[in-house]
């Protein structure tokens, strides 16, 4: 099964819902397994949503948990951090230190940013 496939900003858009002729998709990290997608969910860079996503059995992608709109969203499992997504002053290339863990990210325009564990 090749797991090397990650959405287009559109296939997000249709994956988690969100209505393309305002959504758009401020920036996204996978691995071969999990994503997650900053969603500013009617164009108007107020209202943001983190959307994770998880491949099925299949290997489809498919969407998760949906979190409101806030500057920090963190994920744990029973290895630790394993997806993050944020937004700090600057874009380009970051480290975040998150928990005794630096995150090496890059912010897009907005200075939003996202990680997934690999």
């Amino acid at each position: 099964m090749d797991y090397s496939f990650v959405p287009s900003d559109a296939e997000l858009l249709a994956l988690g819902g969100w209505d393309a002729r305002s959504a758009r998709v401020l920036v996204a990290a996978f691995n071969e397994n999990d994503g997650i997608a900053v969603v500013d969910t009617n164009g108007d860079g107020v209202l943001v949503e983190f959307e994770e996503f998880g491949r099925d059995a299949e290997g489809r992608m498919r969407p998760g948990e949906s979190t409101g709109s806030g500057e920090l969203m963190l994920r744990y499992d029973d290895r630790g951090l394993y997806r993050a997504a944020g937004r700090i002053a600057d874009s380009g290339p970051s480290v975040i230190h998150v928990e005794a863990q630096d995150l090496n990210v890059t912010a897009v325009e907005g200075g939003w940013w996202a990680w997934v564990r690999g």
